[in-house]
């Protein structure tokens, strides 16, 4: 199991690295990611709530210990919750 988040350059990093090594074990191991999503938003503000969330502030990228670089590449979380189900809805049609 590998737990990461699009947010997350270490686990990027990893999944380019390890692409090849896992097209070669094919059937002989079984890999599944899972991905950080919080449930809620849980800052002060609205505004905030939508820039760090999807759906009203439902779902939220689980990204505060590591979104001191956001800035820098001047996204916001909501990016980031759909670049997850993005790679989930991938993940579940090509597994």
């Amino acid at each position: 199991n590998l737990w990461t988040t699009p947010a997350n350059i270490g686990g990027n990093q990893f999944l380019l690295e390890f692409k090849n090594i896992a097209f070669a074990l094919k059937d002989s191991a079984n890999f599944k990611p899972y991905s950080y999503i919080d449930s809620g938003c849980k800052l002060e503000s609205t505004d905030d709530c939508q820039e760090e969330c999807t759906n009203g502030g439902r779902y939220c990228a689980g990204i505060t210990s590591e979104g001191e670089f956001l800035d820098e590449l001047d996204l916001t979380g909501n990016v980031f919750v759909k670049e997850t189900l993005r790679r989930q809805c991938i993940w579940k049609e090509y597994g």
